[in-house]
C-alpha cells in the first residue's frame, strides 16, 4: 500500500495502486517423493523407472537430478521431464548387495529456492544379486528301492517372495 508520495509537479498520491498491489512470497524448498515402476528388491539388469513427484511445480534449468548411493553408486545424473511436478529416471540394477539411497540434486522451484536432497518417501531400494542356496537332507539314507518312503527336508537361505508378491519356488520330486 502506498500512503504518501508526490509525483514531480507535486501533486500529492490520493489513491492506492492500480495493478501489482499483491505478491506471493516462497522461501521454502521443495520436496520430492520417489516411486518405482516395479516392487523391489532388485537383481542385477533389472530395468527400473525412478519417478519423483514434486509437491510444486520446478523450474526448467537446473534440470532436476538424482543420485544413487550404497550398494550400488550412480553420481548426480539428469531426469526427464514429465510434467512441471513429475520427472523420471531410467535405472539398471547393478551387480551390488544391499541397500541403496536415493537423493535428489540440483532441482529448483520457480522461485528458485533448491529442492531438498532428501526425498519425503521411497527414499531406498534393496540389490540382492546372491542366490539362495538350500540345505537338503534325506530321512533315511540311500540308495532307494521302489516303494521306500523317504522325506526330504530343504532348508533355504536368502529364499523370499518373488517382486509383486508372487509364489515361492517350488520343487517336484519324484
Amino acid at each position: 500500500a502506498v500512503s504518501t508520495g508526490k509525483d514531480v509537479a507535486g501533486n500529492l498520491i490520493t489513491a492506492g495502486p492500480t495493478s501489482g498491489a499483491t505478491f506471493s512470497l516462497d522461501n521454502a524448498q521443495p520436496t520430492a517423493a520417489i516411486t518405482y515402476s516395479v516392487a523391489g528388491p532388485y537383481k542385477s539388469a533389472t530395468a527400473v523407472t525412478i519417478t519423483a513427484t514434486f509437491n510444486e511445480n520446478m523450474a526448467d534449468s537446473p534440470v532436476p537430478q538424482i543420485g544413487i548411493s550404497g550398494a550400488d553408486t550412480v553420481g548426480a545424473t539428469n531426469m526427464t521431464k514429465v510434467s512441471a511436478t513429475e520427472y523420471t529416471y531410467s535405472y539398471t540394477a547393478g551387480a551390488g548387495n544391499g541397500a541403496c539411497l536415493i537423493s535428489m540434486y540440483t532441482a529448483k522451484d520457480l522461485a528458485g529456492n533448491v529442492v531438498n536432497i532428501g526425498p519425503t518417501s521411497g527414499s531406498g531400494f534393496t540389490l540382492d544379486n546372491t542366490a539362495p542356496t538350500a540345505d537338503v537332507q534325506y530321512s533315511v539314507t540311500g540308495p532307494y528301492k521302489s516303494g521306500t518312503s523317504v522325506t526330504i527336508t530343504a532348508a533355504a537361505s536368502n529364499w523370499s517372495r518373488k517382486p509383486g508378491g508372487g509364489p515361492r519356488t517350488r520343487w517336484l520330486l519324484s
